[in-house]
């Protein structure tokens, strides 16, 4: 579901139980997952699909950190190694790829290694960055 420091998440009709923290620490109380230890965190929901498309929402406000992502069509298969695509809040891409500024990523992940550099898919992001962001 998420990868960052500092975040808070709503994530809607998925039960706590249904949250396995894969990296980092991380509080999950009723349907909010929040990345507030300072480090960073994943999170993905154990919830079984039906099928691997689907349409999601959610509010994420980022507190403190360097941006946060919302994994998709993710697995895990040994430790930590998340394979599947995350779709990214970053406010310091403009580091990455200068003049750009914030942006809204989608990167493929191999065996916890993501894709990086300005291949991946991306929009110029919100210009408020400690601000909540609504997904969907």
């Amino acid at each position: 579901m998420t990868r960052s420091s500092g975040v808070a998440c709503d994530v809607g009709l998925i039960p706590q139980e249904q949250w396995r923290l894969v990296y980092g620490r991380n509080t999950v109380r009723g349907n909010t997952v929040d990345h507030n230890y300072g480090n960073e965190a994943r999170t993905i929901s154990t919830t079984e699909r039906t099928s691997q498309d689907a349409v999601f929402s959610t509010v994420a406000t980022l507190n403190s950190g360097w941006g946060y992502g919302i994994w998709l069509r993710a697995s895990v298969y040994t430790g930590a190694s998340i394979s599947g695509y995350s779709f990214q809040y970053d406010p310091g891409y403009e580091n990455v790829n200068p003049g750009f500024g914030k942006a809204l990523l989608l990167r493929l992940w191999t065996n916890g290694t993501g894709s990086a550099g300005t291949r991946s898919p991306r929009s110029r992001g919100p210009r408020a960055s400690r601000s909540t962001h609504r997904i969907g």
